[in-house]
């Protein structure tokens, strides 16, 4: 079994998927401080079910998921594979690979797969327990945890020895097995109370189902009887509608008669409406002509009233239109007036336009004359200035060179003094560093004295805080013990209080619901009762059944007890009554018996109450308890004597009257409600030990405060020492950089003297150079600068020529720009002149349009009002004819409405006759109705008697044929009636029945069956259970002693290879229990006593640890193996020595280290790079090295080493 690869994504810096493939022996991994190479450990660890997130370097699980960087998101999922390669079957699953996934969300869920198929954790755990390569095995060993081992306490040390031998999976199954156990006690409790509970239940299901049976036999004769009487009565009703149907046909034939008497008489009343109707239409017909006459009279009425308003309109607007032709002319006359005025002005601006034009063109071309030679002006002066600007930046070069030699000579001067100055000012500051160079080397000295002496006093800190640390954990383990058994004491009391405070709730209930009896008259027996400590038992074996027994002080008290138990049908109830003062007197005190074995006489230990003496010794008379409970030697022994006497032994058995044996239950627990007296005593020992407990805890609570307050001082020294050496070794660094800084210093200032040597030569040779240079540039300064003058006059001339030139073109342009401006504001002025004639033409023209438009109108309305004139007298004229007809329609209409009168009165006749005939027929549809009602009251009859079986009985009488149910020669209708009513009333007595009953009883009585075979099986599994937990302690307990003595030789072994010599052992806290004592480690280095391991250096510490591991590994080899920086400690020395034991291991086991040593480095077959190219995100780099021997192996982790030394 090897791990094959590991894939990571998103869990700590691992932001994208990445993938690591392990090969067989050494796999390295290897990167500077922060790039992430220890989560690849914390991964294998977090896959193999790691929970605690301290253990992985934060503060909560989701911690392990990636959180973002500056340039990347975070994710939301952590999530690692981890591939094992199980060809060898080393985890017990049917795989040749196995893959283990864990991921965790942002939510804080967590997802677990085997073989990418989801599971528990559990089922993970369960996979690799025992296989040496958990989360938290000696496989696994990370940063700190080599301190860990050696710093923990003697009992978490325990943990690497057994699992080493393989004890863990044994005490997984002890402590399932301890679950069980008490799961099972706790079922067997319950099981208990739901026997007792079905008992009671089974009695009165018992009754329930005899009624139920009892109820079926009368309840099936009366269904019998029902259906017979029912099919009786359906065909005495079906007599009856035949008798009904007879007399219903001759009223039918009557009343066909009338039917056809009332068709004819409809006949004459439709050839009377049809008269009538005609009538009716005439009528309306000439009263519609005579509407419609009347209504074209008003219509004209009104047109000719129309025609007077709209002849009054036409005058007006006559008028108004004359009124208006008058403006139109006088608007028009007006208009012309202006276009003419405006034309005569338009043709004097065309001459003064052609005057100026002429002006204009001679402005024109002077202008163009003068900017000609202005410009050919410009253009030399432009050549001028050129050539000047040409000659000047010569100049201007010369006279830069000339000065930038000239200040170089002056600078190399200034230089030059500077550089001897500066030379002087070194050799003063050399000798200054020097003296504080001396200074620094005393202080250092100095430093590493008070280190010293803080080195030691923090070496004594330590031990006291070691000390008292060990105190404090004693006094919380001490205040835990306490706290556990003061919670183990409360939850008895409460049980036993809740189960005493049932049996009193039980007994209040009594009182409460029989209200008229007086507390005071009825008593408990055990409240009766007082009991020397330790005999309870005996007590309630003596009473048996009567230990719930109720004593009533009259018979009348006790009467109406009895009397309310029976009504109510209590279950079970039991009483004494203390009327009749007690036993008859043939109940005597026989002398003791000198049977052996006998403790004391049950009346010994017991006392009762006043007045009730006489009633209850006689239950304790002749009573006396044994010591012995062996049944030999009590049957033997005491059972001659079981005549007269009776014998109570603590396993149960109780001897006597007249050599009676029967057992009871003496168990010690007092969890049974019959258990009156031993659970009152138990109640009161334990409140007497929960008040001992608690002061107890407060005691121990007081001293643990104490303690953990001179733990803290201790702690607080420790702390300022460890500051103290802090600020020590910080000064101690900061001298020491300081002395390597004041080294470099005078070692500058040398190297500073000889440079200035060097430039002083070199700015000597620049400044002979410089003085020939200034002459040379001297002579050209002098020819340029004539050069400039000559041309600075030229310039001038032209300048002049062109201000001239630039003058005469200013005057030229402001003529031209009078003469433009006269030119353009007259044809502004004539462009107006002739928008305003265009203007007043239109407003000629459309006056014209609006006059002739007006004229039209105006003839048109005139010939409109001689057209109303001829509709009026037309209109005359149809008003006087419309006046005619009007009155010819009205005396039409008076002949129409006599013919109409005559044939209602007809109509009317016929009417009465047809309402003569329909009341006789109404008549007879009564008596019709009368028949058909008495036929629907049979039918419903009928149906209730069938709806009535169907809902008592829940059957259809469709369903039964009639002569299966007929009355028999010595039945008659009346007895069955008769007998029907008594078995009624004695379904009423019977009362309300549950049928179910039956089925009930047979269900409870198989519960009751099932249950008790339950009992069984659990008193079966609480054997087994412990059989188990028995044989587990003695096969761990082998396991440890054994690995334990193997680990101690080992250890030695291994610690004389890493120290080259010493001694160590590993010794067990406590030797008479093994299975629960401690492991300390005592070693001595070579030279050294014997010491704790606490008082080792770091160095010292890495290698025992590492010797312990090793020794482990040797008896229980891990599959794979994570070591984490765990050669950080050692020196060159110590590490050749680990390696070389490591190699011992190559061969059945893989590891997997993190590493900065060259030597560890060199003997990997794989090694991995852990960068981070991109800040806060990790990626691997992988080489693979092969090694053609072992030999080539070591000759290159010698050459690492060698050169880890050169550089060094």
């Amino acid at each position: 079994m090897r791990l094959k690869t590991l894939e990571i994504f998103g869990f700590k810096s691992f932001a994208d998927r990445t993938v690591v493939n392990f090969d067989q022996g050494v796999t390295c991994v290897v990167g500077p401080n922060g790039c992430g190479k220890s989560n690849i450990s914390d991964s294998i660890r977090w896959v193999l079910g790691e929970r605690s997130a301290k253990l992985l370097r934060g503060s909560k699980m989701e911690d392990v998921i990636f959180n973002g960087t500056d340039y990347r998101k975070s994710v939301s999922v952590a999530e690692v594979s981890l591939t094992i390669d199980n060809a060898d079957k080393g985890l017990p699953i049917d795989y040749h690979e196995v893959t283990l996934t864990r991921k965790l969300y942002r939510s804080g869920e967590s997802e677990y797969y085997i073989n990418k198929t989801l599971c528990r954790l559990k089922d993970i755990q369960d996979l690799i327990l025992d296989t040496g390569i958990g989360s938290s095995s000696y496989s696994m060993i990370e940063q700190g945890r080599i301190d860990y081992i050696l710093n923990a306490n003697a009992d978490e040390r325990r943990f690497l020895i057994e699992e080493a031998a393989g004890i863990s999976k044994y005490k997984l199954k002890k402590e399932e097995a301890l679950r069980k156990l008490e799961r099972s006690e706790q079922n067997r409790l319950r099981l208990n109370d739901i026997i007792s509970e079905v008992q009671k239940n089974i009695q009165y299901a018992e009754r329930q189902a005899r009624r139920a049976e009892r109820y079926k036999e009368v309840f099936q004769e009366l269904k019998t009887l029902e259906l017979k009487k029912a099919f009786y009565d359906l065909s005495v009703l079906h007599d009856k509608k035949n008798e009904i149907g007879g007399g219903q046909s001759q009223y039918k034939i009557k009343l066909q008669s009338l039917e056809e008497n009332l068709r004819a008489l409809k006949t004459k009343q439709e050839q009377a409406s049809l008269e009538l109707g005609n009538i009716l239409e005439r009528f309306s017909k000439t009263e519609s002509e005579r509407y419609e006459i009347k209504a074209r009279l008003e219509q004209a009425k009104q047109r000719l009233s129309f025609n007077g308003e709209k002849k009054s309109e036409i005058v007006n607007r006559v008028n108004h239109i004359a009124i208006e032709l008058d403006d139109l002319q006088k608007r028009s006359a007006q208009n012309t007036r202006d276009t003419q005025l405006k034309e005569g002005e338009i043709e004097l601006l065309a001459g003064q336009k052609s005057r100026i034009h002429e002006s204009y063109d001679n402005a024109k071309n002077t202008l163009t004359l003068i900017e000609g030679r202005l410009r050919e002006s410009k253009a030399e002066l432009e050549t001028i200035k050129i050539e000047s600007l040409e000659t000047a930046a010569r100049t201007s070069k010369i006279r830069n060179e000339h000065h930038r030699l000239s200040v170089l000579f002056e600078t190399n001067s200034s230089q030059r003094k500077k550089s001897e100055s500066g030379a002087s000012r070194i050799r003063k500051e050399a000798d200054e560093w020097a003296s504080k160079q001396s200074h620094c080397l005393t202080a250092l000295r100095e430093l590493e004295q008070n280190q010293a002496a803080l080195s030691s006093k923090k070496s004594d800190i330590e031990k006291a805080l070691s000390g008292q640390d060990d105190a404090c954990k004693m006094l919380r383990h001490q205040r835990d013990s306490l706290a556990l058994q003061t919670r183990q004491i409360e939850t008895r009391l409460t049980m036993l209080r809740e189960i005493d405070g049932n049996a009193t709730v039980e007994f209040d209930s009594l009182t409460q619901e029989f209200g008229k009896i007086n507390r005071s008259l009825l008593q408990r027996i055990g409240d009766l009762i007082t009991i020397k400590p330790g005999y309870e038992w005996a007590v309630e074996a003596a009473l048996e059944d009567r230990v719930r027994c109720l004593v009533a002080e009259d018979v009348q008290t006790a009467r109406e007890v009895l009397s309310w138990a029976c009504d109510r049908k209590t279950a079970s109830l039991s009483m004494l009554i203390n009327a009749y003062g007690g036993a008859p007197e043939s109940l005597v005190q026989y002398p003791q018996p000198s049977a052996p074995h006998i403790d004391c006489a049950l009346t010994d230990v017991i006392v009762i109450r006043t007045n009730y003496e006489r009633l209850l010794e006689p239950l304790f008379l002749n009573t006396y308890v044994l010591k012995a409970a062996d049944i030999d030697a009590l049957t033997n022994d005491i059972l001659p004597f079981a005549f007269r006497y009776r014998f109570l032994a603590r396993n149960g058995l109780v001897l006597g009257f007249n050599q009676q044996i029967h057992m009871v239950n003496v168990s010690t627990g007092s969890t049974q409600e019959s258990q009156i007296f031993q659970r009152r005593a138990d109640l009161q020992r334990l409140e007497h030990e929960h008040q001992y407990h608690l002061k107890e805890t407060a005691e121990k609570n007081n001293a643990l405060d104490v303690a953990e307050k001179e733990l803290s001082e201790l702690r607080n020294q420790f702390r300022q020492i460890d500051s103290d050496l802090l600020d020590l070794l910080i000064q101690k660094e900061s001298y020491d950089s300081l002395r390597k800084g004041m080294e470099d210093r005078l070692g500058g200032f040398q190297r500073e003297l000889e440079l200035i040597f060097v430039e002083t030569h070199e700015m000597e040779e620049e400044q002979e150079q410089s003085r020939n240079s200034l002459a040379a540039l001297e002579k050209q300064m002098a020819d340029s600068e004539s050069e400039e003058v000559l041309l600075r006059d030229r310039q001038s001339r032209i300048l002049r020529a062109v201000e001239a030139h630039d003058q005469q073109r200013e005057t030229a342009l402001h003529d031209f720009a009078n003469i433009k401006a006269q030119y353009d504001s007259i044809e502004t002025r004539a462009a107006l002149l002739h928008d305003a004639v265009t203007v007043l033409r239109e407003n000629i023209s459309r006056d014209t349009a609006r006059a002739t438009a007006l004229a039209d109108e105006q003839a048109g309305l005139i010939e409109r009002n001689g057209q109303i004139e001829i509709d009026n007298a037309a209109l005359h004229d149809m008003i006087s004819d419309h006046e005619s007809g009007y009155v010819a329609s009205e005396s039409v209409l008076a002949q129409i409405k006599q013919e109409k009168d005559g044939t209602e009165k007809r109509l009317s006749d016929i009417l009465i006759e047809i309402e003569e005939q329909l009341t006789s027929r109404r008549a007879l549809e009564e008596e019709l109705h009368h028949f058909e009602k008495q036929t629907m009251d049979l039918g419903y009859q009928e149906n209730l008697i069938r709806e009535r079986l169907t809902q008592t009985y829940r059957m259809n009488l469709s369903d039964h044929r009639a002569e299966d149910y007929a009355f028999s020669a010595d039945e008659t209708a009346d007895l069955a009636t008769a007998r029907i009513r008594e078995l009624r009333e004695k379904v009423e007595k019977i009362g309300t029945v549950n049928l179910l009953a039956i089925e009930e009883y047979e269900e409870l009585k198989t519960r009751y069956e099932f249950l008790m075979g339950q009992q069984r099986d659990l008193d079966e599994a609480r054997d087994a259970l412990l059989e188990t937990i028995r044989k587990i302690n003695k096969t761990t307990k082998t396991l440890f002693e054994e690995t334990f003595k193997q680990v101690q030789t080992n250890f030695q072994v291994y610690y004389e290879t890493l120290f080259q010599g010493g001694q160590a052992q590993l010794v067990l806290t406590d030797d008479t229990k093994p299975l629960e004592s401690g492991i300390d480690v005592m070693v001595r280095p070579p030279g050294k006593k014997l010491t704790h391991i606490t008082l080792l250096s770091g160095g010292e510490k890495a290698l025992t640890a590492i010797a312990l591991l090793f020794a482990l590994f040797q008896i229980k080899p891990s599959p794979f193996s994570v070591l984490d920086e765990v050669d950080a400690p050692l020196d060159e020395a110590n590490i050749d020595r680990f390696l070389k034991v490591l190699r011992n291991f190559l061969n059945v086991t893989q590891f997997i280290i993190v590493t900065h040593n060259r030597k560890t480095i060199a003997m990997g077959d794989s090694l991995y790079g852990v960068t981070m190219e991109e800040p806060g995100v990790s990626k691997i780099v992988s080489v693979k090295m092969e090694y053609e021997s072992q030999e080539a192996r070591n000759e290159a982790s010698q050459a690492a080493a060698g050169q880890e030394n050169l550089s060094t």
